[in-house]
């Protein structure tokens, strides 16, 4: 973590570089590993205990979003590179394979650090009274809620998707809530239970606050994400949910324009 005073903390001393650091293709830096180096410094002001609580979340927030943009453009690019077999390596002196290697380790690293800070933050925000409630946290009196909050605002939009040689994967929303479930069973139109996608649209807020008279601390949420969950089998009557998972696709969004085609 980052902890030096930019204000007042002193020049360090001069280095003397080898010939081989200031020559060639090392004296550059890479244009993607600077990029992550950039957000492991946003990450650093959301583990700073200087920093206010929330304004320290918000930078945790602002961290995951620019690793989600990162990919979907500058490493897409990358892999659009490696998949068409290009070898010319750049200014650096790394090839794109040599790159997407570094760069995925490296964002490996900065996820779990992410998710780290993530649950540090969760538990002192916690004992400021701000509780983020899991399934398995949930009293008797917040899954009621969740249930009818589920029924009334949240069933009425979700559409589960069935897949099956009749039915492909479907297209999902970029960076949208998806569950994939698995079902057994028939329905009431007597078709056999299998695989379907359920999608939550972006219109659905994904923290619903607990109101007072349920909630048992001043400031209680509870992710649309486990409402969804806990309530899933709703969606499939008659039928039995053996499996419910989150995932969420993250896609290409480079966007490549060959100079020569423009008028």
């Amino acid at each position: 973590m980052t902890k030096a005073d930019f204000l007042k903390t002193p020049f360090s001393a001069p280095v003397t570089l080898p010939e081989t650091e200031i020559g060639g293709a090392r004296r550059f830096f890479n244009r993607e590993l600077s990029w992550l180096a950039f957000n492991w410094r946003v990450l650093d002001e959301a583990r700073n205990p200087r920093v206010p609580l929330l304004e320290r979340l918000r930078f945790l927030s602002i961290s995951a979003t620019n690793l989600d943009e990162f990919y979907t453009v500058r490493v897409a690019g990358l892999r659009e590179l490696v998949r068409a077999g290009k070898t010319m390596p750049g200014d650096d002196g790394r090839s794109p394979a040599e790159q997407l290697d570094l760069v995925n380790e490296d964002a490996r690293r900065l996820m779990q650090a992410q998710q780290t800070c993530w649950n540090k933050l969760k538990r002192e925000m916690e004992t400021a009274g701000i509780t983020l409630l899991t399934r398995a946290k949930l009293t008797k009196r917040d899954a009621a809620f969740a249930q009818d909050y589920f029924l009334g605002k949240v069933f009425p939009v979700l559409s589960p998707l069935a897949i099956d040689p009749a039915h492909p994967f479907p297209l999902t929303i970029n960076k949208g809530l998806a569950f994939i479930v698995q079902v057994r069973g028939q329905d009431a139109f007597g078709r056999r239970g299998g695989v379907a996608i359920v999608l939550a649209p972006r219109a659905l807020p994904r923290t619903i606050k607990l109101p007072d008279g349920v909630a048992e601390g001043p400031w209680d949420f509870v992710l649309l994400s486990s409402v969804i969950h806990a309530n899933i089998e709703s969606l499939f009557p008659g039928m039995k949910v053996r499996a419910c998972h989150q995932f969420r696709v993250t896609r290409n969004s480079d966007l490549w324009v060959d100079e020569e085609e423009i008028d």
